[in-house]
């Protein structure tokens, strides 16, 4: 049997190699996902260790959590316990530091844009205690000198002597670039800007006078960093912690692998649909290479095989393509993760270029996933081989397969299992919901996909009509041959169809959420104007509050309202609030407010939205245990409780607190304003009001002024960008549908030679005969796209319903852009046509007429 196996391969190996595709880049998408994220892992690693070089202790004030925002959650320390902490037998040099925000602008003046990476601002520290090196020009001193990274310098042209304005939380300052930077081995921090004053510049800078963010110590020879630490401890004022170098690298390891996490599942959750895709391509592979060797097989079963050698040939069949395309999936798998640092790059992710880590998991996860997953696509075709009796072998016998109608029971039982689980866990509230929709929607699609041959007949028949009139006797012979055999034309359609269904639901999801967003704008958005961060991939740069302090005492402006976020925790879990002004937020936004009042925000208490006081359990007078970094754990009193899920983005947030309250339980960092809200006062005309906010805020560069249409348009651009990311990742999925297209058209070709000559020898022209199968291939092509399209729209309409409390209230269906799509398949299925309809032109007449 093993002779036939490997006969096998190579009799059929073309057709093979065209199968290894589906698995080849499903596998690359695998493994690329893993070497990119294990590269930014040991980047971000690498960054975490450097900055901590040559520092044995750290002395800084305590928190009760390390922010997962990465802002400085901690209060600043006393700088007169340097002098202390230098007074400690062992340590051998210990300096404080300073660090905020340093936004950067460019020659032309417009913010420098990092993608997503911080905008650093530091003290200089001494070369021992910092992996920051001097390349040229001398360390700054005094109140108008920095230095800056060299990637900045290099990508922007700043160079020692040039001047660069710099905001860093008020209004933009000039300073004269004295010096160029490097940190550690790289040029910067992982696409980060970076800014370096001296100490007592940056102590004013970052409104430190008398104080500094922490302490590094170095210890003396012979002292280890736990001792130095137990040494250093007893000197200190309450709320200051000595903590060692590996702690504080372990928590930004901790800070970069929660975000990485995040990152590498859904990044793994696209590799492993294009995975299921390329199952459905390897069984109809497969399925129709069993029908074609009908004979072959009967012939083996006359000479004494068993039923289950003949299946074992069949799935081990499978299994080497699976191990050779695997094989090959993985070294593709390097190029795929430079080109998805290439598509992040592309929508505004910048990420430095670095050397590839390939780890022993990445090879072994992604092969076993391929070799798995072709082998159990090809195990209902290798079971259909079993079932060919031993007569085949002289003449042709077609294998016993289950009758459509039974495919359709089948997968109508499988698709309602499916819709079941997607309702579950969008409706019934159960635990992991992402988890219970997730496995339903390959449910949903694995029944659609058996199922559809029920539909496949009728509807090819229908979308296939205008080819007779279109390409007479070539479109005719086409419709004929899309509906023949509809198992082949359905499960060929089905590849095609999941990707197309999956791109589908993100557009009607984007179009919702757009609808929604804009709709939430007219109906609470009172403000006539809103000053907001500016944006990137990383989210809104928050920006000084002196911008709201400016604006309030104008009198173009009837009412100012300002907004902040920040992090806290609820037990272990990471959660998000929002801080306002309560004498003013209801004149800018209307909150729905269910129970309660805002003035209760003014008595230190929060406001719930409705349906989470319902998961918590409580309601007004009851108490929410909010752990904050810089306090612990406050007991709040609910004030109330309101429905925001019209609101705009800035205020979609589950709970709301003052902005005194703010302050009492936040860091001094952290009182930025990510938003404020403007009303245009009467008498005004809105050029003037728009001419006096324009003039305040342009002293402030990292803020924007956007009007409601502005506002509309900002979100619009933001949800397409994040949809347009996913759409890019879902295209390897119709890439291999398409690939399943040519791939079945060869195979059909080879199954169809005699009948293809019989109609060249009775006057078919090659063009006629490249047109047939063109116009078969656009059918199936469109019959996916249709089949697609339909259970998208049903996807996005199920999950638009759920979320209709999280503020998605309209279900919104971009119609132009699905038949778009259905247009754009078609003319792909064309394309990919073209190799096997040449094939099918070049063959040789007498020798196809004679082949049996």
């Amino acid at each position: 049997m093993l002779r036939v196996i490997f006969s096998g391969l190579r009799a059929h190996r073309a057709r093979l190699a065209r199968t290894g595709i589906a698995v080849v880049l499903g596998v690359a998408f695998v493994a690329g996902t893993y070497v990119f994220t294990d590269t930014l892992q040991r980047m971000f690693d690498g960054i975490v260790d450097q900055s901590t070089q040559g520092v044995d202790v750290y002395v800084r004030s305590s928190a009760d959590f390390v922010n997962l925002g990465m802002s400085n959650d901690r209060q600043p320390v006393n700088e007169t316990v340097v002098d202390r902490v230098r007074g400690i037998d062992g340590v051998a040099m210990a300096d404080g530091y300073v660090q905020g925000m340093a936004s950067l602008l460019d020659r032309n003046g417009n913010l420098i844009q990092t993608g997503g990476g911080p905008m650093l601002g530091m003290s200089w520290r001494p070369s021992r205690m910092s992996a920051v090196t001097l390349e040229r020009g001398h360390v700054p001193r005094g109140p108008t000198e920095v230095a800056l990274d060299s990637s900045t310098s290099s990508r922007f042209g700043f160079d020692v002597g040039d001047s660069i304005r710099i905001v860093t939380g008020g209004p933009v300052q000039t300073f004269r670039v004295v010096g160029i930077a490097r940190f550690g081995r790289n040029q910067n921090l992982g696409g980060a800007t970076m800014a370096l004053f001296d100490l007592r510049t940056a102590q004013e800078l970052y409104h430190r006078t008398g104080e500094v963010d922490g302490i590094e110590a170095v210890a003396s020879l012979g002292v280890t960093p736990a001792q130095l630490a137990a040494r250093i401890r007893p000197v200190l004022p309450p709320g200051v912690e000595a903590v060692t170098s590996a702690t504080v690298a372990n928590e930004g390891r901790d800070v970069f692998g929660y975000y990485l996490g995040f990152f590498g599942t859904a990044l793994l959750v696209f590799a492993l649909i294009a995975l299921f895709v390329g199952a459905f391509l390897i069984f109809n592979t497969f399925t129709i290479i069993v029908a074609q060797q009908t004979r072959e097989y009967g012939l083996l079963r006359s000479l004494g095989a068993s039923p289950r050698q003949v299946t074992a040939s069949v799935i081990a069949e499978a299994g080497l393509v699976g191990v050779v395309a695997s094989a090959v999936g993985v070294g593709v798998g390097l190029l795929v993760a430079r080109g998805l640092q290439a598509l992040l790059l592309a929508f505004g992710m910048n990420l430095p270029a670095n050397g590839l880590v390939f780890k022993p998991r990445t090879a072994i996860v992604a092969m076993a996933l391929g070799i798995v997953i072709t082998m159990v696509a090809a195990l209902l075709p290798a079971r259909k081989a079993a079932r060919i009796p031993p007569i085949a072998a002289l003449r042709q016998v077609a294998a016993h397969s289950r009758s459509i109608r039974a495919r359709g029971i089948i997968g109508g039982i499988v698709f309602a299992v499916g819709a079941l689980l997607i309702g579950l866990g969008l409706f019934a509230g159960m635990g992991n919901g992402l988890a219970w929709v997730g496995g339903g929607a390959l449910l949903v699609f694995a029944g659609y996909g058996i199922a559809s041959a029920t539909i496949a007949r009728p509807l090819a028949g229908l979308l296939s009509r205008p080819l007779p009139r279109l390409f007479g006797a070539p479109g005719q012979l086409a419709r004929e041959n899309s509906v023949r055999n509809p198992r082949r034309s359905a499960t060929t359609a089905a590849a095609l169809m999941i990707g197309v269904g999956l791109i589908t639901f993100v557009s009607v999801f984007s179009a919702s959420i757009k609808a929604s967003a804009s709709r939430g704008l007219d109906d609470t958005l009172r403000a006539d104007y809103v000053v907001t961060g500016a944006s990137g991939f990383g989210g809104v740069t928050p920006f000084s509050p002196l911008v709201a302090g400016r604006l309030a005492p104008q009198p173009e402006f009837a009412e100012v309202s300002p907004l902040r976020v920040g992090e806290w925790r609820l037990g272990d879990s990471p959660r998000f609030l929002a801080a306002v002004d309560p004498e003013t937020i209801s004149a800018v936004v209307n909150l729905g407010m269910r129970t309660g009042s805002v003035d209760g925000l003014s008595d230190g208490g929060v406001l719930v939205r409705d349906v989470t006081a319902e998961q918590l359990g409580v309601g007004v007078g009851d108490t929410v245990a909010m752990r904050f970094a810089r306090t612990g754990t406050q007991r709040v009193p609910v004030v109330g409780t309101f429905h925001n899920g019209d609101a705009p983005p800035a205020l979609q947030s589950d709970y709301l607190i003052s902005i005194r309250s703010f302050e009492q339980w936040f860091s001094t960092d952290q009182q930025q304003d990510s938003s404020v809200f403007v009303v245009g006062a009467r008498g005004y005309t809105p050029a003037q009001v728009q001419a006096e906010l324009d003039g305040v805020v342009r002293e402030f560069p990292t803020a924007r002024v956007m009007d409601q249409a502005q506002l509309k348009a900002e979100q619009a651009r933001q949800i397409d960008q994040l949809m347009g990311l996913m759409t890019a990742l879902l295209a390897l999925a119709v890439v291999i549908g398409l690939v399943g297209i040519a791939n079945t058209l060869s195979l059909s070709i080879l199954e169809r030679t005699r009948e293809l000559g019989l109609l060249r020898a009775v006057g078919m022209t090659r063009r006629q005969t490249r047109s047939m199968i063109r116009c078969e291939a656009a059918v199936i092509a469109v019959l996916g796209a249709v089949l697609g399209i339909a259970i998208g729209v049903a996807f996005g309409w199920a999950v638009v319903t759920a979320m209709r409390d999280s503020g998605i209230t309209v279900f919104a269906v971009p119609i132009v852009r699905l038949l778009l799509f259905a247009a754009v398949a078609g003319l792909a299925g064309v394309v990919a046509a073209m190799p096997p309809a040449r094939r099918a032109a070049k063959l040789d007449v007498l020798k196809a007429v004679a082949t049996e």
